[in-house]
């Protein structure tokens, strides 16, 4: 009877041991799978399915993948250090939502990178992976670091489609040779702005001191592919001197006058004078428009806008005697009186006075449309800028099979521990 119950005791022992032993295993096992990130299996696109990519608004710790499909389509990314071994990362107009858009323009933003990092990615587009001809990823690098100081300038500017109404959501790409490009989405009245700063160039990746006369480059484009090219430098196009129209091309090289905006100011060094508005009632559509003029560099400025109600600004003259001012609100419809109040090179006060008349923008049918507000918000994100939401983590490219195989793992870990006792 002793003996009995010895052996059987024996017997479940060795039994307990055994099924303590599997469940670790198993459980070792599964979570070996479930740890490592899952890329799913895509077949290979045509080399056709992208028509175009770029890496945007580079930093030490940030970049932005643009990429452009021959059709609307629902497209995302993979990417990571490694090309085996990578994350998902949804489009960022798609991140908070639960049906995903298709789309003309792509673009994703992948955050919380490491300084002097390699990259490797590939757009998924149509559940079909993008390579590059030989099947490799498309790599970036990071910058080292960021040397982020005062933008040298803010450009920004207001884009309507080609019956006046506002291009909500256009792409905006601001290009500098050799450079890799900055970027952003307009904003519901049509408006954008884009500070310039950390422009790192292509091949050394070290990032590039701007001037004024610095060429620059920008595309709008909206999602039925209607264009703008705009070629100018940061002197002529901070801000934009007018509105642009989509499918129309502009230049502002300081050689042209554009609606009546003279942009050369050679002659004008040294001299107090008001730019534009360029006449006395001068009548002017839009209802936020560029106000220039020269003065004796560096000197101050006090400007005044009178109408039904009055605006007031103090501004500086540049080093070139140039001065520009956008109103921070809509003008009222109507006459407004331009007052500039500076001094010459002895300090003698010297006062400038015009008048002008604000139209609205009118469309066929005689509405005023809306235009830009003084308050457009960035894409972009940079360290010392107020710009898009914090952070979001990159989506895991898991799949339903992960999801099986943790239910599969539970179910057998529950089975052991009662068998077990």
């Amino acid at each position: 009877m002793v003996y009995s119950q010895l052996y059987f005791k024996e017997k479940n022992k060795i039994s307990t041991l055994v099924w303590i032993f599997l469940v670790l295993l198993i459980g070792i096992f599964f979570t070996g799978l479930l740890t490592k990130t899952v890329t799913p299996r895509y077949s290979r696109a045509s080399q056709n399915a992208m028509t175009r990519f770029e890496i945007v608004n580079l930093t030490s710790t940030q970049a932005t993948i643009y990429w452009q499909t021959a059709n609307k389509v629902k497209s995302f990314l993979f990417y990571g250090e490694e090309s085996n071994n990578q994350k998902m990362v949804l489009d960022e107009r798609d991140v908070n939502t639960i049906e995903k858009s298709s789309y003309y323009n792509h673009f994703t933003i992948l955050k919380e990178l490491k300084p002097g990092k390699k990259y490797f990615f590939k757009p998924v587009i149509e559940k079909q992976i993008v390579t590059k001809p030989d099947g490799s990823d498309y790599t970036f690098k990071t910058p080292v670091d960021n040397k982020i100081e005062n933008p040298l300038a803010i450009v920004s500017g207001v884009v309507q489609q080609q019956n006046l109404q506002p291009a909500e959501g256009a792409i905006v790409i601001l290009s500098v040779k050799d450079c890799f490009p900055l970027f952003t989405l307009s904003k519901s009245k049509g408006d954008w702005l884009i500070p310039l700063t950390n422009f790192y160039d292509r091949n050394s990746l070290e990032q590039k001191t701007l001037t004024v006369n610095e060429t620059v480059k920008i595309e709008i484009i909206n999602e039925d592919s209607k264009k703008i090219n705009i070629d100018g430098t940061l002197k002529t196009i901070s801000p934009l001197p007018q509105t642009v129209i989509l499918g129309n091309d502009y230049k502002f090289l300081g050689e042209e006058k554009v609606l009546g905006i003279t942009t050369d100011n050679s002659n004008q060094k040294n001299k107090i004078a008001i730019i534009y508005p360029d006449e006395e009632g001068k009548v002017i559509s839009g209802r936020v428009p560029l106000i220039k003029g020269t003065a004796f560099p560096k000197k101050e400025i006090d400007l005044t806008i009178k109408s039904k109600k009055t605006l007031t600004a103090k501004i500086f003259a540049s080093s070139d005697g140039s001065w520009s001012y956008v109103p921070l609100e809509d003008l009222e419809i109507g006459q407004q009186i331009l007052i500039i109040k500076t001094t010459d090179d002895s300090n003698n006060e010297v006062t400038l006075q015009r008048k002008f008349i604000i139209t609205g923008n009118q469309a066929i049918e005689g509405k005023v449309l809306g235009v830009a507000s003084g308050e457009p918000t960035l894409i972009v994100s940079y360290p010392t800028l107020t710009t898009i939401p914090t952070s979001t983590p990159p989506i895991s490219g898991g799949t339903v099979f992960s999801f099986m195989v943790i239910s599969f793992s539970l179910i057998i870990t529950g089975l052991g521990i009662l068998l077990a006792f």
